[in-house]
């Protein structure tokens, strides 16, 4: 086997096959319409893991098992049903593929077939006794026969092609719309926290303000100190007696110089 970053060319039995078809009894007709498929020469080998090489698990999970087939059937008999019974597919389900399951599309799928090998057979059988061969008439009957299929399968193809269409935009859409319901989400959470933590704040602000209560208490809590700090107001008239009675006993106190505290 050659290096892994090493081109070399290869070339094989397709390669020559617009070649053998040129060299037998084709008509100048079918050759214009031939259609040439070409096979780039240089290629670059990849190895893979050799089957041999497999553990029986891998193995295993390489194939279906009767069981897995068995859901499988279950599981298209169940849409044949839904299908043949006039019903939409469900939301990102489609019928294709399922057609042949059908009892009347099976039968023409079964009659196209055998109309198709009985054209070519009798057509080589009549050679054969004619002595002759020529593969153009074959080829010019199976055409006959298989033109409706042709059509149909060029139909069906078309279709395809509208579907995968419809499921790539479809899956864009899908995935634009997970990621802008995660940013949203996520824009979703810090606005509420932000919200939150302003709503926090001015409940505990508006409740500072607005509560009685706490107002009333601190108010009572200065006046109490107020009232044990200060001796209490005399209610005077303004008489001399009534202002000399404070006077003097302001006089009268005595601070001890050592503890700083003051004895009446």
């Amino acid at each position: 086997m050659a290096p892994k970053d090493r081109q070399v060319s290869i070339y094989d039995s397709y390669s020559n096959c617009e070649n053998e078809c040129n060299s037998g009894p084709l008509s100048s007709h079918y050759r214009r319409k031939l259609n040439r498929v070409s096979f780039h020469p240089t290629v670059d080998l990849k190895e893979i893991a050799n089957r041999n090489d497999y553990t029986p698990t891998e193995v295993h999970a390489c194939w279906y098992s009767a069981e897995e087939k068995e859901l499988m059937y279950e599981s298209c008999e169940t849409v044949v049903d839904r299908m043949e019974a006039g019903k939409r597919p469900k939301k990102n389900t489609s019928y294709r593929g399922l057609e042949n399951f059908i009892e009347a599309n099976a039968s023409q799928f079964d009659d196209t077939i055998h109309a198709y090998i009985d054209a070519v057979m009798d057509e080589q059988e009549r050679q054969w006794d004619n002595d002759m061969f020529d593969c153009e008439l074959l080829r010019e009957v199976a055409l006959e026969v298989s033109l409706y299929s042709a059509s149909l399968a060029h139909k069906m193809a078309a279709y395809d092609v509208n579907e995968a269409r419809k499921a790539y935009i479809s899956m864009g859409k899908a995935h634009r719309k997970l990621q802008d319901d995660v940013s949203i989400s996520t824009e979703i959470t810090e606005v509420s926290r932000s919200t939150m933590v302003h709503d926090i704040k001015a409940k505990h602000n508006k409740t500072k303000r607005d509560d009685p209560s706490a107002g009333s208490s601190k108010k009572s809590r200065t006046e109490k100190k107020r009232s044990s700090s200060r001796p209490p107001k005399s209610h005077s008239s303004g008489s001399p007696k009534a202002i000399g009675g404070p006077l003097e006993s302001f006089r009268n106190k005595v601070y001890n110089t050592k503890t700083g505290e003051r004895r009446f």
